[in-house]
């Protein structure tokens, strides 16, 4: 399927899983004060404008941290079966997602970012080509430097008809991407990572995705610390395999939520990483 850019268009709508036109975010509760939750508020969710993505197109969506505040985390989502990430990165006080649309009709997503007065440090790893052909794949990595840790990350790409079957810190300093090729010709990837030298925890749950499922895993953090950042991951290794869909940070900032889709015809594993700090 060809897919090519269009203009991001907000959608007058509220999708599924909280996603809403105008851009909202995580703040501190009375009902987690009341529950004696320390919550984090140097650490805040803000998700953008939705935006409309036609059939068989690529559109970006951006979304914008407040002043004084960078990311430290991000993703985005969609309100519907069929579109997947085609690249998620932070793009100086911005979060900006690719997301393309493989279905038969329109679909609706958004980019989502966690925000943060913290300076984070941000690297972009060597660039790996990954195959054309309509089933080519490969991995990215990107490193922090020494006494310095993921906070969330994504991954670049050069072209629309990329996806990620997981985009996850896999090592203490490491964030990995395994990206996925649907077209005929040969497209650039680099993993992208965020880092900082606070005390963080990761948190981690799996479920199983059937032959053609599509499911949705969360995971929460430890009580009194939110989400930084997050990621998920799949043990697909080829392509068709499983295409991630939906990564953000959960409604209320304390965890981090995946969704895919198996294309494939064997069983996989889904999991979802939360990236968890009191900072």
């Amino acid at each position: 399927m060809r897919r090519t850019r269009v203009p991001a268009v907000a959608a007058a709508v509220v999708l599924v899983g909280g996603l809403t036109t105008a851009a909202t975010t995580v703040p501190e509760g009375p009902s987690n004060r009341a529950a004696g939750v320390r919550v984090a508020l140097d650490h805040a969710g803000v998700q953008g404008p939705v935006v409309t993505v036609p059939a068989g197109e690529t559109v970006a969506a951006t979304v914008s941290c407040p002043a004084g505040r960078e990311p430290s985390g991000g993703g985005g989502g969609s309100d519907g079966r069929g579109i997947f990430i085609a690249s998620s990165a932070a793009h100086g006080n911005d979060w900006a997602v690719e997301l393309s649309n493989e279905s038969g009709g329109p679909l609706r997503g958004a980019a989502f970012v966690v925000c943060t007065q913290g300076a984070h440090f941000r690297h972009v790893g060597t660039s790996v080509t990954v195959p054309g052909g309509g089933s080519g794949t490969a991995t990215a990595t990107a490193y922090c430097p020494a006494g310095q840790l993921p906070t969330g990350g994504g991954f670049l790409a050069d072209g629309t008809n990329v996806f990620a079957s997981s985009m996850y810190s896999d090592q203490s300093n490491r964030w990995f991407v395994r990206v996925g090729n649907d077209t005929s010709f040969d497209t650039s990837v680099s993993a992208f990572v965020l880092c900082s030298p606070n005390t963080q925890s990761r948190r981690e749950t799996s479920v199983v995705l059937p032959p053609g499922a599509e499911e949705t895993q969360s995971v929460s953090c430890p009580p009194g610390e939110v989400a930084a950042g997050g990621g998920g991951r799949s043990d697909a290794l080829g392509n068709p395999g499983v295409v991630i869909s939906t990564s953000r940070a959960l409604p209320d900032g304390h965890g981090w939520s995946v969704r895919a889709t198996n294309r494939s015809n064997t069983a996989h594993t889904l999991t979802a990483q939360a990236i968890c700090t009191a900072f």
